[in-house]
Formats: C-alpha cells, sequence, structure tokens
C-alpha cells in the first residue's frame, strides 16, 4: 500500500502541466493562435517535447511529464520569442510583437569592422548593432534584414552569430543574397538591441589588402586593427588607440573603401569592458565566431561596442598631444 501511494505521489511530483498567456505587446492585448512549443533539455541537446496553441484569451496548458525547468518558445508570424520556466513557476506570461517586413524605427547604432593578419591570410570580423525603438519585430524571410558586404575571394565560407534582447549568441547560417558580394542572415531584429557578428578570411597574397562596402546609411563604420599592423587607405580618419587591447580605431569616411596593411598582428585577451581611474570608458570585447588560428589561440573580437565618451576622449586628446596621427 505504501509502494503504491509512494509512485502516486511521485508521478504527481513528475507530471506537471504549464500554463501561461502570450501578451501581444504591439496591441498590448492577449494574442490567440500562438503555437507555443515546450522543449526540454535531453542527452542530444534541447528538443520539442509537448506543443499547443493559445485561445481566445491567450492562454494555453501544456501537460509536462517532469518537473525539471523548461523552455518556452512562441512563434508568431515566423519569429520565435523564448521564456525559461523554472520548476514550480507559477502562470507564465511570453511576450511576442507583430512582424512587419519594414520597420522605420529601426537604426544601426554601431558598425565595427576588426581586422587581423599574419602576413599568409587576412581575417575580418564584422559586427553590426541594431536598435529597434518600437514594438514591432523586424522581419524580411525573403530579402534579409541585416546586410554585409564579403570579398569575393572569401568564397561561401562566412560565418554568421546573433545575439538577440535577452538571449544568448546563436550561430546562423548566412547566405549571399543574390546582388554581387552581399550577404544576408536569416534572423529578425526585435525590440531592444540586437547584434550580428560576420566573419570570413581573405588570402593576404604579397601584399595585405582589404576592400569592402559599407552598406547602411546613418552612423560611420569604424575600422579596428591591432596597434602593431598600420592601416593605410584614403578615407581614414584615426581615432584613437584602446589601451586595454593594443587597437587602433579609424573612422571611414566612405563607403566603398580599400586599407592596405602592412605588419602583422592580433589583439590580445582583455578582461570585460570597466571604466579607467578616471572614470572613462572603455571598449567592450566579447567572444566572436571567427576563425581559430594555430598562432592564436581565439580572436577575441567580435565587435567592439564604443562606449560613450570614447570618440570624445581621443578627439580631444590628439590636439594636445600634438603628435601626428598614425595612418
Amino acid at each position: 500500500m505504501k509502494t503504491l501511494a509512494f509512485l502516486f505521489l511521485l508521478s504527481a511530483a513528475l507530471s506537471a502541466a504549464v500554463e501561461g498567456v502570450v501578451i501581444n505587446r504591439t496591441t498590448g492585448k492577449p494574442q490567440p493562435g500562438v503555437e507555443v512549443v515546450l522543449t526540454t533539455m535531453g542527452a542530444g541537446g534541447t528538443q520539442p517535447a509537448a506543443r499547443a496553441t493559445t485561445g481566445p484569451d491567450g492562454s494555453f496548458r501544456i501537460d509536462s511529464s517532469t518537473g525539471s525547468a523548461h523552455l518556452l518558445q512562441a512563434v508568431w508570424q515566423g519569429v520565435s520569442y523564448n521564456r525559461s520556466v523554472p520548476q514550480g513557476a507559477p502562470r507564465v506570461e511570453i511576450e511576442i510583437y507583430d512582424a512587419l517586413s519594414r520597420v522605420s524605427a529601426v537604426e544601426i547604432d554601431q558598425h565595427m569592422i576588426l581586422v587581423e593578419t599574419d602576413g599568409e591570410e587576412i581575417i575580418v570580423n564584422e559586427t553590426l548593432v541594431y536598435l529597434n525603438d518600437s514594438l514591432t519585430t523586424w522581419h524580411d524571410q525573403r530579402g534579409g534584414v541585416v546586410k554585409v558586404f564579403v570579398p569575393e575571394a572569401a568564397g561561401d565560407q562566412v560565418r554568421a552569430r546573433v545575439l538577440a534582447p535577452g538571449g544568448v549568441p546563436v550561430e546562423r547560417q548566412p547566405r549571399p543574397t543574390g546582388e554581387r558580394g552581399v550577404w544576408t542572415v536569416d534572423a529578425p531584429v526585435k525590440p531592444g538591441e540586437t547584434r550580428f557578428d560576420f566573419s570570413y578570411k581573405l588570402p593576404a597574397g604579397e601584399m595585405a589588402r582589404f576592400s569592402s562596402k559599407v552598406l547602411h546609411d546613418g552612423k560611420k563604420a569604424r575600422l579596428i586593427v591591432p596597434d602593431s599592423i598600420n592601416a593605410i587607405g584614403d578615407g581614414l580618419t584615426l581615432l584613437g588607440v584602446e589601451p586595454s587591447i593594443n587597437a587602433s580605431i579609424f573612422e571611414i569616411e566612405k563607403r566603398d573603401f580599400m586599407v592596405t596593411l602592412t605588419g602583422t598582428g592580433t589583439l590580445r585577451a582583455a578582461a570585460p569592458a570597466a571604466g579607467a581611474e578616471d572614470g572613462s570608458p572603455r571598449l567592450q570585447t566579447i567572444m566572436p565566431p571567427g576563425y581559430e588560428r594555430s598562432w592564436i589561440y581565439v580572436l577575441v573580437f567580435g565587435g567592439l561596442i564604443l562606449l560613450l565618451g570614447f570618440v570624445a576622449q581621443y578627439i580631444k586628446a590628439a590636439p594636445e598631444a600634438g603628435g601626428k596621427p598614425r595612418a
């Protein structure tokens, strides 16, 4: 009898229902007709365990066979929105947004291009950070959302990674758009900040030259090279040197540009961004999806987030130093 009671209690503990509601923040109302998928962690990673569709009041209920933590994924208009569910959590609320192929409130906040070379190869990590100051997701499945120019010499060996608001970096497979040299990745720009990292490599040849294009309007792109590499190019303005990783930072003045690189080097690993002793901000580094090479442990740059005050600090310091900017 005790054994039967124990098995009953154990079964009840391992069988629970996940209940919640899906709220459309674009309309401010509960959203019916949303598919909600419950995923669990197994030996092969995460996998769908059960699913349900929200009712007229936006609510859903999914029976779960385990009392462990879950991940809920709500799919709306082709875009997935995730919400973790800890064990024993009460009613869960998942936020979604309507999706449009064009959203005027989206703007590029940062565009950084890191170039490194060992004399045989040139490794490029290009980072774009988009801000979506609206209640609508920007999603264009046909044409792609974020686009970058990739030189033909890179072939099809292009990698990408996306960091969505409140998420973790996810590897995505980029694809050519059909326009010569232009690549994109199928990933939405949700409300908030979304970061895109693209990586590829090029042969250095007898002279290390790197040419590319800036495909967007607005915020100017910045070129970052290790301080051991001299970058020469028309339309480059030296903004300064970031001391924590010994990186020279240039502003790119032209859409189409070419840079000649002399010297070799890679950025050294740096601690997480922190204010200097004088309180001025530093650059933030995040591990990239870039290529690993035998002569370095791993590329340490996946996009330098230029914090407020950095550019002003070095522009002000340059005239006072009286030195000639290095080109």
